[in-house]
């Protein structure tokens, strides 16, 4: 009797194991399920909801923020884009509106609405003339657009995408011009990544300016080779100014010339001047330098001429005047 008693007790002990071994696996496969364990290691795993920052929209999934927040950047931070390079500045002599200085008047973002009435008024010119407007001033008015749109202080993404349409592709004619443009499809660019953003525009502090003038060449009909009297040319490019401060000085071998040089018609930001090469007095051959001052910078190139003698005066005693049988006349 004992002997079976022991044998009931083992089976009934065997029985409450079994039953409470499946209530603690019944009990983690339910914990796997519930949205903070892990089934192999049963540990718990982190859930998050991101918040929207307002703005409606998700920031991303658990542990990566994956997209822009309303405005436009990324962990809180809006994105930066630089702004126009340095001109140099136009000396605008004249004080009339041209786009190398409206180029200038956009080199502060924080206060480009000062480009809107002069671009507004040859926008106006345009239309009145029954003329499409002017590529140069179309590229500066979808910056002026674009700049104050992107910081929020107005202007026009539509405005900015539709002159960006039409001279995309393009490759401007002057240095102002190619850096105005590169700018503008940075802008436009950013916009279409970002739609509902706005940005800081910040001025470059180095890497250059938009222009820099130089002289390209200094010669007569190719050569350096030259004579007083002859008429050469000495071309330039990187000109950041207008016509009305592209008048320009020149010295050959440190003498003024005797006429001011003749400016050639503009190409985009080229320019040319002739000029006669004066005598320098005795000593020929000499190589010499050449000196521009124009625009408000004087640039010189070293050893650009070689001047030679002047050609030989007709001999007198050989002239028709004097010459044999001149008396018998």
């Amino acid at each position: 009797m004992r002997t079976d008693s022991w044998r009931v007790l083992a089976a009934t002990l065997a029985v409450l194991l079994a039953a409470a071994c499946g209530s603690g696996g019944g009990g983690g496969a339910q914990g796997g399920q519930e949205g903070g364990t892990d089934g192999a290691t049963n540990k718990k795993t982190p859930t998050w909801t991101p918040p929207d920052n307002g703005s409606g929209r998700s920031t991303g999934s658990s542990g990566s923020t994956g997209s822009t927040n309303g405005n436009g950047g990324k962990n809180g931070k809006p994105p930066e884009l630089i702004w126009l390079p340095i001109g140099p500045r136009d000396p605008n002599t004249d004080q009339a509106h041209d786009p190398e200085s409206v180029y200038d008047l956009l080199q502060a973002p924080h206060d480009c609405a000062t480009a809107r009435v002069p671009i507004e008024q040859e926008a106006k010119r345009a239309e009145d003339r029954g003329k499409a407007l002017d590529n140069r001033w179309r590229v500066l008015r979808g910056l002026m657009a674009a700049c104050l749109a992107a910081q929020g202080q107005g202007g026009s993404w539509d405005t900015a995408a539709a002159d960006y349409a039409i001279v995309k592709g393009r490759t401007p004619d002057t240095c102002k011009g190619r850096a105005a443009l590169s700018t503008l499809r940075e802008l436009v660019g950013f916009h279409d990544t970002y739609p509902q953003a706005t940005t800081r525009l910040v001025v470059p502090s180095s890497g250059g300016q938009a222009c820099a003038l130089r002289i390209t060449g200094v010669s007569a009909d190719g050569s350096t080779t030259v004579r007083p009297g002859n008429e050469a040319l000495i071309e330039l490019s990187g000109a950041y100014f207008n016509a009305p401060d592209a008048n320009a000085f020149v010295t050959v071998g440190g003498k003024d010339l005797d006429a001011q040089p003749r400016r050639l018609p503009r190409n985009g930001d080229r320019l040319a001047y002739a000029f006669e090469v004066p005598e320098l007095g005795a000593g020929y051959p000499k190589t010499v330098d050449v000196v521009i001052s124009v625009g408000g910078v004087t640039l010189t190139e070293r050893g650009a001429l070689t001047v030679e003698e002047p050609e030989p005066e007709p001999d007198a005693a050989q002239s028709p005047a004097s010459g044999p049988g001149a008396a018998a006349r």
